[in-house]
């Protein structure tokens, strides 16, 4: 959940990563003494696979900086930027996160305590479709507690 000032600064900054053809995933604002830490995630639109490279990461750190520098969102005081893209096992928490994630292994705790391991077959309205062990098997959102992509090693 993201605060009012989270969410003040992420409308700010939207429109400086939408312009490199991405998406703020995540905002954080952190608190260390006097200064604050300003947290970025950005990712690629859910239509689109592979990753963000570290150039494109650069390109919306000095964007995001420029912004920033401009819009002085903490009336001159310090601040730290950190742009970064979600990691390979990020949380799925949203359904855009589960399209990108299609034909991979993700593991799921349910909100029953039961541990799933299985191939992502599709995303639907309601919730993923997993191929656990050769069966089919939906999920719906509200059923799920925690997921993430496992890295595989081929």
């Amino acid at each position: 959940m993201r605060t009012e000032e989270e969410s003040s600064l992420a409308g700010t900054l939207e429109p400086a990563v939408a312009a490199h053809d991405l998406i703020l995933d995540d905002i954080r604002i952190v608190v260390v003494g006097s200064r604050r830490v300003v947290q970025l995630v950005v990712d690629l639109p859910e239509d689109q696979t592979g990753s963000v490279s570290l150039d494109t990461v650069a390109s919306v750190s000095r964007a995001a900086s420029d912004v920033l520098d401009q819009d002085e969102p903490f009336g001159g005081r310090a601040y730290t930027l950190e742009v970064s893209s979600p990691g390979a096992t990020r949380p799925l928490t949203e359904p855009r996160h589960w399209k990108r994630a299609l034909n991979r292994l993700i593991a799921v705790k349910t909100q029953e305590g039961d541990k799933l391991i299985g191939r992502l077959l599709d995303v639907a309205d309601d919730g993923p479709v997993l191929d656990i062990d050769g069966q089919q098997t939906s999920l719906k959102y509200p059923e799920i507690k925690t997921a993430q992509v496992e890295l595989e090693f081929k």
